[in-house]
This record gives structure tokens, sequence and C-alpha cells, in this order.
């Protein structure tokens, strides 16, 4: 004959029509020994009534705050003040361009910005008769501006790389600026001013400080349209 089967002990999720059912198995008992808790209509509908409770709140509470995104570009004249620069006259150019998001609540008189620039430069040799240099850049930049009714201004400042690419040599030009790229920073000022719900013009004055090999020390005066969404 076959031994009858050891009793064994444990909770059972039983599936049944209407509700669910859990079922315990007491130990040493055989047959097992059962007792079942059936959830009540009641309680399941007390769950959607607070789930819904709860959305409702959330929808009725306090606004978050207002999220601006802009985007926009510009040109740049430049006087580079780096140690053995020659021409220090605001006669160079650039250009950038720019993504940014504006933090701050609807009724906020400032705002937080945090801003990702790109930008070109084209700059004098750090030598004298060193050809002239093209200096890409990316800067990651926070901003804090006081908000008026149709402008806004404020400060900047941030840290980001820099690409040094000399241009070729020229008849009696001695060579100076290696190709390299470096860690640099920039701060400025600035002030927006609205022209409409979705444009501004932007003016700024800046410095930049790239970590070259040969110094370059850049005075920035910019003018950028950005358009907000």
């Amino acid at each position: 004959m076959s031994r009858p089967e050891p009793a064994r002990h444990g909770i059972l999720v039983e599936a049944r029509s209407g509700s669910p059912r859990l079922t315990f198995g007491f130990f040493d008992a055989y047959p097992p020994a059962q007792v079942s808790i059936t959830a009540p209509a009641r309680i399941r509908r007390c769950g959607v009534f607070f789930a819904l409770v709860a959305v409702v709140a959330c929808l009725a509470g306090p606004p978050a705050a207002a999220q601006t995104f802009a985007v926009g570009g510009g040109g740049s004249l430049m006087s580079d003040q780096g140690k053995d620069v020659v021409q220090k006259q605001f006669v160079n150019w650039g250009g950038n361009v720019f993504g940014e998001v504006a933090l701050g609540g609807f009724d906020s008189r400032q705002d937080g910005v945090l801003q990702l620039r790109f930008s070109y430069r084209s700059l004098p040799g750090g030598a004298p008769d060193a050809p002239k240099i093209d200096a890409w850049s990316g800067l990651a930049l926070v901003c804090y501006r006081f908000k008026e009714f149709w402008w806004e201004g404020g400060f900047f400042g941030g840290v980001g790389l820099y690409r040094i690419l000399p241009k070729s040599l020229e008849p009696g030009q001695v060579p100076a600026d290696p190709t390299q790229t470096v860690i640099g920073a920039a701060v400025g000022a600035q002030t927006l001013f609205r022209v409409s719900s979705r444009f501004d013009i932007r003016l700024e004055l800046s410095g930049e400080f790239p970590s070259t090999e040969y110094s370059h020390t850049l005075v920035v005066l910019t003018t950028a349209v950005g358009y907000r969404f």
C-alpha cells in the first residue's frame, strides 16, 4: 500500500470567478485545513474611488514651474587679449547656435536658464607671425535672468571644450598654436529684448578663457536672435 502523502503548509492563491481568494494550508494537518478570505466588492469599489480622487487631486493641484524652451543663433566680434597676440582690436569674428530651457514659476520675476552653445571663432595666431586659427567650442552655461515685461537681463557662466585648428602656413609665417582640444570657461552679462511672444533679440558681453598652449583670452560682443516655444 502506498503511504499517504505528507501534509504540506503554505499559501495558495486561487483564481475564482468574481473575486480573488487566498487559501492557507496549516502545518501537519491532513488533509490541509483551509481558511479562505475573499475580498468583498466594497473594498474593490473603495480602491477605485481613492484612485480617482488621487488623479483629480493631481490635476487640481498648484501649477508646476513653467519651462520655456528656446533655440537661436547669432554673430560675434572679438578682441583676443592673449599674451603674445599682436592684433588685439575687435576685428575677429565668429558665430554661434544655442538651445536652452528656462526654469521659473508662472509669476516668477527671475529665471534660471540652462543653455548649450556651439560656437566658431576665427582668431589671430598666439605668437607674432603665426597663422590664424579656427576655434570651435561647445559650452554648457548656467544663466540667471531678471524678468521685466518686455526685456530681461542677467549673468551667465559655464565650462566646455575648445578645438583649436591652426590654418596653413603662408610665406613668412612660423608655426605656433598646435592642434589641440582643451577645456575652457566663459562668463558674461546679457540683455534680451522681446520683439514678440516668440522672438527676442539678445546682446551679450562675455569673456572666454580656453586653456590653450599659447595664451588666448577672448572679449566677445555678441548679437543673437532667439525663438521661444
